[in-house]
């Protein structure tokens, strides 16, 4: 999948599907810095609930809990209904850090 969305990307720097696919990428591998940054340019191009809250799980991983708590009530705003938002939060109010 990596292989794939970095070709997109060298016909279209500005694929925004592409950059969501290297955060999924990077945020399975744990690398958590390069995938916030590719959910940035994701938000940047065409904001999604998904891609905050993905967001939120990369700024979680590298422990800014306040800004990953920010994105996931973002994704929430965006979808009040997204179920996976709510537990995001739910869980991390009750296990703080």
């Amino acid at each position: 999948a990596e292989y794939y969305a970095r070709r997109a990307l060298e016909v279209s720097p500005t694929n925004a599907l592409a950059h969501e696919l290297l955060g999924v990428c990077y945020l399975q591998a744990g690398d958590y810095p390069t995938a916030a940054a590719e959910f940035q340019e994701t938000i940047a191009r065409s904001p999604s609930a998904r891609d905050y809250l993905m967001l939120g799980q990369a700024q979680w991983g590298m422990k800014k809990t306040d800004a990953a708590r920010r994105s996931a009530a973002q994704a929430l705003a965006m979808d009040p209904m997204n179920t996976e938002a709510h537990e995001f939060l739910s869980h991390r109010q009750a296990h703080p850090e």
